[in-house]
């Protein structure tokens, strides 16, 4: 990450409701574009300007609702914990780069 742009790795899914059903993604916002890649794999499956991009945060943690062209796809950036361990650590941490991500978006935008 950098004040520039932001690289993290996300779980993402189509639609704006809360699923188990996520796949892991690196997403880079960077000159002013957003791309989604899945993670592990090469080549890019999600490249658009941040322009036609529009951001809101979902829950307390790391989750946003983003748009594009209207489309609705789930980035949530909180990283799982196993049962039993504690939830604050991650939940915090996916709320900064929560933050991050929307700061980068909207950077890129300007």
């Amino acid at each position: 990450m950098s004040r520039a742009g932001f690289a993290g790795t996300a779980r993402v899914a189509s639609g704006s409701l809360p699923t188990d059903a996520l796949s892991s993604y690196d997403v880079r916002v960077a000159d002013g574009r957003l791309r989604l890649s899945a993670s592990g794999a090469t080549g890019v499956v999600l490249d658009v300007p941040v322009d036609d991009v529009r951001v809101r945060p979902l829950g307390r943690a790391g989750t946003s609702v983003v748009e594009i062209a209207g489309a609705p796809i789930l980035v949530d950036l909180t990283r799982r914990t196993s049962p039993g361990t504690r939830r604050l650590i991650p939940a915090l941490r996916g709320r900064w780069l929560r933050r991050r991500f929307v700061t980068a978006l909207h950077g890129g935008a300007r």
